[in-house]
């Protein structure tokens, strides 16, 4: 998985021994081009569905799981996409005799989800935080998260940050996702009747209708994928 960028905070000891914590999240947009958001409503801020990985499980298995749990919703088989990893990496904890150096690993996934949205299984750190789900404009969470004020309780301001960069990167990259199912069967069938159309029209095979005409650049669109 591509590394989207790295957030290195240089305060420990380089010679310390390492501690990992990868973690799978998952990036949902709703058929109004909203996305789907976890917000803290006790410290006002936004963070992708998603969490760290148990024992035994594979990334999909993970982000399968924190979506279940964090949103109530179910994701669908084979639709998850690899967008790009995030890493932190900082001093464990703050006692000045410890050494470990904490390295957190994000990995990203486009995916979709079924219609029906469940309750929530939060965890007692989650509950406290009031995460409830969101589909919010993309603009709107970069801003919160802009304005997220470090003395929050226990969240950290790494954190928050991380998920903001994540959403203007997502941001300015979102028209090479897929359109979504709907929307994507219309085009399909627009393009088609473009084409018909051209052929009827022209006399021309569909084919030349394709590489020369509106039918080719609809089929173009209609390919968009996430890179």
């Amino acid at each position: 998985m591509k590394n989207l960028f790295t957030i290195d905070l240089k305060d420990y000891n380089p010679n310390g021994k390492k501690f990992y914590r990868p973690s799978v999240r998952g990036i949902i947009f709703d058929n109004d081009g909203n996305i789907a958001m976890i917000y803290s409503r006790k410290y006002h801020f936004y963070k992708f569905p998603g969490g760290g990985m148990e024992e035994g499980e594979t990334q999909l298995e993970t982000l399968a799981r924190e979506i279940k749990e964090e949103t109530g919703m179910t994701l669908v088989p084979g639709s998850a996409k690899e967008f790009g990893e995030v890493v932190r990496i900082q001093k464990y904890s703050t006692e000045e005799d410890d050494n470990t150096i904490f390295v957190q690993q994000n990995f990203y996934y486009t995916c979709e989800v079924e219609k029906e949205i469940g309750e929530q299984n939060l965890d007692k750190n989650e509950k406290e935080a009031e995460f409830v789900l969101t589909f919010v404009p993309i603009d709107k969470a970069i801003e919160v998260n802009a304005s997220f004020k470090t003395d929050k309780g226990p969240v950290k301001e790494q954190m928050v940050e991380r998920e903001k960069r994540v959403l203007e990167i997502i941001k300015k990259t979102r028209f090479h996702f897929k359109y979504p199912s709907e929307i994507k069967n219309t085009l399909r069938a627009f393009a088609i009747c473009i084409g018909i159309f051209c052929h009827k029209a022209n006399n021309l095979k569909p084919i030349s209708c394709f590489n020369f005409n509106i039918f080719g650049y609809l089929v173009s669109l209609k390919k968009l994928v996430f890179i």
